[in-house]
């Protein structure tokens, strides 16, 4: 009888770990499938970031030169002349030093978004891998805690019976 209980419940558990291996396997797609998504919307949000960038540093390069030009004609004298800090007029009147100066922030800018980008996709990716294992990890502990339990009950359990009823204690519990 005792052998048959355990045969009973270990059928039954054993079909416990194939439906959760089912429904983990179901829930581990699903979620890759939204961590790639998500991933592929983070992807297309960077590179709109990196664009706007672009055309930032492209029409703050504009407005620079459009500076230099007026200050290079306040300084030959055929432009009013307005109260323009010394510093702004040197690097108004240095345009290597001035583009390198705008070219240096915007890749700046532009690393900084990649950098940030790099760390949204291995959180993500972190994210997936930590919550897939913990899934997995859960369901091997339930499943040898049944196991166990099972296990001190058809063995364990029945053999305390049984003693306590004055049988040998060499009796068999199978």
């Amino acid at each position: 009888a005792n052998g048959a209980l355990y045969e009973a419940l270990m059928d039954m558990e054993m079909s416990q770990v194939e439906r959760y291996g089912e429904t983990i396997g179901a829930f581990e797609s699903a979620y890759e499938e939204l961590s790639k998504r998500l991933q592929e919307t983070g992807s297309t949000f960077f590179n709109r970031a990196r664009e706007l960038e672009g055309a930032f540093t492209q029409k703050l390069e504009a407005a620079a030169s459009e500076l230099a030009e007026e200050e290079a004609a306040r300084e030959a004298g055929s432009a009013e002349d307005e109260a323009v800090p010394e510093e702004v007029r040197t690097l108004l009147g240095d345009r290597e030093t001035l583009t390198n100066a705008l070219t240096q922030a915007h890749d700046t800018r532009v690393a900084q978004l990649d950098a940030r980008e790099d760390e949204a996709r291995a959180r993500e990716v972190a994210a997936l891998k930590g919550t897939i294992e913990r899934l997995q990890a859960d369901e091997y502990g339930r499943n040898r805690g049944a196991v166990v339990e099972i296990w001190n009950l058809v063995h364990v359990e029945h053999k305390n019976e049984l003693l306590e009823l004055g049988a040998p204690a060499h009796a068999e519990v199978a």
